[in-house]
């Protein structure tokens, strides 16, 4: 990168830095509005997260004129992108055709909080798009596997939510009987077939 060339509007360099910068600001938005717990039980903020550590992680590898040596630092970059993209791709399906209505009824008593949860719900898609765009990543199907290990770290801490509000974080995760975790592993087969 020529010097000063980066910082200009439009690079990648302050595309992705902006992006972050959003990122942030909308979860801890709602780690204020709604607690760490309500907020880190909703995948939307774990794709939020992943995106945002991909997306430092870029910065890194955008700015390291020794990257091609550093092998981890690649694999993270790539691992993150892969795990993310059908992630987001779930999380828009879901919430747009299941849960916004409800959302929108029930819990967007501002305008404040419904531009808040339609941007949630569609600015990690619309980053993830750009940030393919300005790479060029090659997705591997075998690196689906670490799709599992989010999936079951997020089915405890949904179900801690549950346990703590007393009422599901989404109608269709009830926590009344086997089928939920049934439903987790199928969104997470659903996200590694993507």
């Amino acid at each position: 990168m020529a010097k000063g060339q980066g910082f200009r509007f439009g690079t990648s360099f302050t595309s992705k830095a902006i992006m972050i910068g959003i990122n942030f600001a909308m979860t801890a938005y709602s780690v204020l509005m709604e607690g760490f717990t309500l907020t880190f039980s909703q995948l939307s903020y774990w794709v939020i997260v992943i995106l945002t550590l991909h997306l430092c992680v870029s910065l890194k590898c955008s700015l390291d004129p020794e990257i091609n040596k550093k092998f981890n630092w690649l694999a993270i970059h790539h691992v993150s992108f892969e795990t993310l993209s059908p992630m987001n791709l779930l999380v828009i399906i879901v919430y747009w055709s299941i849960l916004r209505a409800n959302v929108v009824n029930n819990e967007c008593d501002t305008l404040v909080a419904y531009i808040h949860t339609t941007l949630v719900h569609s600015l990690p898609l619309l980053f993830n798009i750009l940030t393919f765009l300005k790479t060029d990543i090659v997705v591997k199907a075998t690196h689906a596997v670490f799709i599992v290990p989010i999936a079951i770290v997020y089915g405890f801490l949904n179900y801690q939510a549950f346990k703590r509000l007393g009422h599901p974080v989404y109608d269709f995760l009830p926590w009344t009987d086997i089928w939920t975790p049934i439903t987790i592993a199928g969104l997470a087969t659903g996200c590694m077939l993507a």
